[in-house]
């Protein structure tokens, strides 16, 4: 039995909800228990439904469902793969203690920058917890060499990617001209502010030049910043849209010309795998998250600094590498980032390990 705990809230951990969302159909003929704090799973795998605004902010009702969940798995009866919740300590902590006395694996998925935090900072029992890991999982090569840096040889620490919503395969596309694409939400990790200004910059080269951002505004006084220096509500080359869903959100990336993310740190972001899948020539800032996906002058374009109004320029006037790229991209993440293929990777990892003692 392996048991996933997933943390259903959109704005702290959308890209793990939406991770088993799409690792649940290759979950079928496992025998496995899901966890899920909200009740969006629609899957016949057995789960328990609980809230989590039921138990956010609230320690006691937080033990409460620690506790409950390792009743959960303790009745019944077989070994487990716990997933570590880094936003929920005492949690992690219990379940940890479960799996060790079941003879458990226990499997932690985490970025660098959020086990970094989690051990530099942590108590004494925290660094416990750190070290009960069975499996690391990373969703970037250099957040691989941090963790091993943080924790040692002792532990497998490997990265697995996020596989790209299949929805978004093969899916006609009609650019129209000039047409730049943001999706995220309006935070200053997300590198608004250089993507405003790179769009600017390259206005000069590309008149035409219209700019799409869509996503939530998470942090009013960034957004307040910008919106002062742009005057959003007149000017006419930016368009700003809430978030969207997918069946809309495909429109945006099909007539888009290019797709951005100048983000400053990323996990493995969904948006691009969407945005390469459907065919959109992408530009990315050298980060780990997004240089596992893009290859330079092949599967899209990289740059470092505060300034892409070049490789902006470059990509828009020139059909003939964005076709190169939007093939070379659409091909990679075929190749790479569907979920059966994510999947065999963690079942080669943990899955076969947890079900072969079920």
């Amino acid at each position: 039995m392996i048991l996933i705990p997933t943390l259903f809230f959109e704005e702290t951990y959308a890209g793990w909800a939406k991770f088993t969302r799409r690792m649940i159909p290759y979950l079928e003929d496992q025998n496995v228990v899901v966890l899920t704090f909200r009740s969006e799973l629609k899957s016949d795998i057995p789960h328990a439904i609980i809230p989590f605004d039921f138990i956010k902010n609230n320690r006691i009702r937080s033990l409460w469902f620690s506790l409950y969940a390792c009743f959960f798995i303790l009745a019944n009866r077989r070994k487990v793969s716990a997933v570590f919740c880094p936003n929920l300590y005492l949690f992690s902590l219990l379940i940890a203690g479960v799996s060790i006395l079941t003879n458990s694996t226990f499997t932690g998925r985490v970025c660098a920058n959020e086990l970094k935090s989690f051990y530099s900072r942590s108590s004494t029992l925290r660094k416990w917890l750190a070290k009960r890991f069975h499996n690391i999982i990373v969703l970037s090569e250099a957040s691989k060499t941090e963790a091993q840096t943080l924790l040692g040889n002792e532990i497998n620490i490997e990265f697995i990617p996020n596989p790209v919503d299949e929805f978004f395969i093969n899916k006609a596309r009609s650019p129209q001209e000039a047409n730049v694409l943001f999706v995220g939400e309006f935070n200053p990790r997300k590198g608004l502010k250089r993507l405003l200004s790179s769009c600017r910059n390259a206005k000069v080269g590309v008149t035409n030049l219209k700019l799409t951002i869509i996503g939530p505004i998470t942090d009013k006084p960034y957004y307040d910043e910008l919106d002062r220096f742009y005057d959003f509500a007149t000017c006419d080359w930016i368009t700003i849209l809430d978030k969207l869903e997918k069946e809309s959100l495909l429109n945006f990336y099909s007539s888009s010309t290019v797709f951005v993310l100048p983000s400053y740190s990323e996990g493995m972001p969904n948006v691009l795998l969407e945005a390469m899948a459907v065919g959109v020539p992408c530009i990315g800032s050298r980060i780990p998250g997004i240089v596992e996906n893009i290859y330079h002058g092949q599967t899209g374009m990289l740059f470092s600094g505060e300034d892409f109004s070049q490789e902006l320029i470059k990509l828009l006037t020139h059909k003939n590498l964005r076709e190169l790229i939007s093939e070379q991209g659409k091909l990679f993440i075929e190749a790479e980032r569907l979920p059966k293929k994510v999947f065999n990777i963690y079942n080669n990892i943990i899955f076969d390990g947890a079900t072969s003692n079920s």
